[in-house]
């Protein structure tokens, strides 16, 4: 693990602390998720090439921290979503960003760049339903709408492709990464509620496909876990939860998967200082943050 890493992962615990805090103090269920639990539960802490933070919440608790979260965290600290950011936020969750550093996320092959600071993740975890047909009618329309969402974001105009290729993605560009697809999906996450669901996910990305449904009893009771020393909650199963989405999560993956998510890192300077148009590239020279 280089400093930096070390220095990335200092940065994002204090964000969780304050997280976790506000959640403690609120009454706000909340849970360690994602790879975080992995590495709460094979490493005691962060995997060690890891640059993120995950949690999830309840979507009624989440909603509730997005209405007080930002009277109560420090100054620097932000939340980012698609009500903050408009058609520029590509992801149906929530961020809770430090504006006091850059953090460039992986750039998708269209070249949009998800610039903000160092961040944690945080998760609505909304109900499906409990009839098999219907579950798997919601889990795939809700899939479908998501991942034409991601295209308008992902998809690289400059591949040769044909005039017809090219104008259906410019206009997929201008009516998908808008509110109307925003709040198309908003409406499907939110279809059946989480409190009177049995199943239950993550679904605010579907990037495991239907391995996040869940029963709900794996969320109801929390368990204290330990993270990097500092006690947070888990899902009340971490063992089965973690099968579910990786298989066997106490064997390393390959070298070359070992990496991080940024592409770029500077723990000095705003994302808000970098002017419109700045080349990332020429900071980069001397900030620059190498995965692994």
């Amino acid at each position: 693990m280089n400093t930096k890493t070390k220095a990335i992962q200092k940065r994002l615990l204090e964000i969780a602390i304050e997280f976790k805090c506000i959640c403690d103090q609120n009454n706000l269920q909340y849970f360690i998720a994602g790879g975080s639990l992995l590495g709460a539960i094979r490493h005691k802490g962060f995997i060690p090439w890891d640059d993120d933070m995950d949690f999830c919440m309840p979507r009624e608790d989440y909603q509730k921290f997005l209405k007080i979260a930002p009277d109560l965290l420090s100054k620097h600290l932000t939340i980012r979503n698609f009500k903050t950011d408009g058609k520029n936020f590509c992801v149906m969750y929530s961020q809770i960003h430090d504006t006091t550093s850059t953090f460039l996320v992986d750039v998708f092959p269209s070249g949009h760049q998800h610039i903000g600071g160092i961040m944690i993740d945080i998760f609505p975890l909304d109900g499906t339903f409990q009839n098999t047909l219907l579950r798997k009618i919601h889990f795939t329309t809700l899939s479908f709408f998501q991942n034409i969402r991601n295209l308008a974001f992902y998809l690289d105009e400059k591949q040769h492709w044909s005039f017809f290729k090219k104008n259906i993605l410019k206009i997929m560009r201008l009516t998908c990464r808008g509110a109307t697809m925003y709040y198309v999906i908003d409406f499907l996450l939110r279809l059946k509620k989480y409190k009177n669901a049995k199943y239950v996910g993550e679904f605010g990305s579907t990037a495991y496909g239907d391995k996040q449904i869940l029963e709900k009893n794996i969320y109801e009771k929390s368990k204290d876990i330990f993270f990097e020393g500092v006690v947070f909650k888990s899902p009340n199963n971490a063992d089965f939860y973690l099968r579910r989405f990786y298989g066997d999560y106490m064997t390393f993956p390959p070298k070359e998967q070992q990496i991080g998510h940024a592409v770029f890192c500077n723990l000095e300077k705003s994302y808000l200082q970098l002017q419109q148009g700045e080349d990332l590239h020429a900071t980069e020279k001397n900030h620059s943050y190498h995965r692994g």
